[in-house]
């Protein structure tokens, strides 16, 4: 069980999750771990397609609570997944892997990371974030004294555009 021995590595800062086996999500009990041992201060979800497809919403409420301390937040997701979005369709399934590039993937996220990034806008230093998934409007309320690297990738998913895909 993952994260029962990071309170004995003082030493220990950061955390990436890079691999299979949190590649649908790092689930709510794991990041739950981390975020209360004071010395883990970085978490990057790697490189893996993260998903959180199949990971329940983090608890907002639990999460503010907890007034986590990270100073580095980063989550990369495949660059080419918006141009797979809008052209599902015409693409053959194989290019595709379990609703990995759908609106159910990216509410997911948002579902997850929206909490996370919002409780830590008092100490972040870092954030690499997909615009498709982060609460921008909500983050432009909230004072940030310590961010000094914002870095977004892909498409700011407005309300007032439609979604990827019609439900036919």
């Amino acid at each position: 069980m993952f994260g029962i021995e990071i309170p004995y590595l003082p030493a220990l800062e950061s955390i990436r999750f890079n691999g299979t086996e949190y590649v649908f999500g790092v689930p709510w009990k794991v990041m739950k771990r981390l975020l209360v041992v004071p010395h883990i201060v970085s978490i990057d979800f790697g490189n893996s397609g993260n998903s959180f497809i199949k990971i329940d919403p983090y608890p907002a409420a639990e999460i503010a609570a907890m007034s986590p301390h990270l100073t580095s937040l980063s989550y990369r997701t495949y660059p080419w997944r918006m141009i797979l979005a809008k052209d599902m369709d015409r693409l053959p399934y194989r290019v595709l892997h379990d609703s990995s590039f759908n609106n159910e993937s990216i509410e997911a996220e948002r579902s997850c990371l929206s909490p996370l990034v919002l409780s830590i806008h008092q100490t972040v230093t870092s954030l690499l974030l997909p615009m498709e998934s982060i609460p921008l409007a909500q983050m432009a309320h909230l004072m940030w004294p310590s961010l000094q690297s914002l870095e977004l990738e892909g498409e700011y998913a407005d309300e007032r555009r439609p979604p990827l895909h019609e439900d036919s």
